[in-house]
């Protein structure tokens, strides 16, 4: 069975928040933050958001590039090159990937950033998806049941261009959560 749009819409935010709804971030107001930390998030949030059109990507993008600079720092996100050295998002890490802070703050934020359960609720008001509500909601409770521990270290290891036992679990049990029968 082909993975439905939507579904596919999630492997495709899993993906860019390792290379790259939304819960409190810490209730950080940001008010703390310099004004190039500032700029580095807007800009890696506008990234996020020019890469997918997925109203789910839309709505944790911000959130997921404030973990990433409050997390890692403007230094290492710059040696990592997700940013240049004027704060602006870059076209992206290189081919071995992150560094180890950055990839375990990939997970970090993934965890905190992602709710399934407003993921299925913008799924049911997704004209193109083919999926009834009541398989929705289904996948909705399989995605819970993934686990925090296997999402984090799925991301992280997406994020170190390592593909692990936790990468292989989560995608074999995430494509199971959408591989219902209609």
């Amino acid at each position: 069975m082909r993975t439905p749009r939507p579904a596919a819409a999630v492997l495709t935010v899993a993906t860019l928040l390792a290379l790259g709804t939304l819960q409190a971030c810490g209730g950080d107001d940001g008010s703390d933050r310099s004004d190039q930390e500032q700029k580095a998030i807007d800009s890696l949030t506008a990234r996020m958001k020019r890469e997918s059109e997925a109203e789910f990507t839309q709505q944790i993008s911000g959130c997921f590039a404030e973990h990433l600079v409050d997390d890692v720092g403007l230094e290492q996100l710059v040696k990592d090159q997700l940013l240049t050295e004027d704060y602006e998002a870059s076209s992206g890490a290189g081919a071995k990937g992150v560094s180890a802070k950055t990839a375990e703050a990939y997970g970090d934020a993934t965890v905190a950033c992602i709710d399934w359960e407003e993921f299925g609720e913008l799924l049911k008001k997704d004209k193109a998806t083919t999926l009834t509500d009541a398989q929705i909601d289904a996948a909705v409770t399989c995605l819970d049941n993934i686990g925090d521990q296997t999402i984090h270290d799925s991301t992280r290891d997406q994020a170190l261009r390592q593909q692990t036992a936790a990468t292989q679990t989560f995608t074999t049990e995430f494509t199971k959560c959408f591989a219902q029968e209609k």
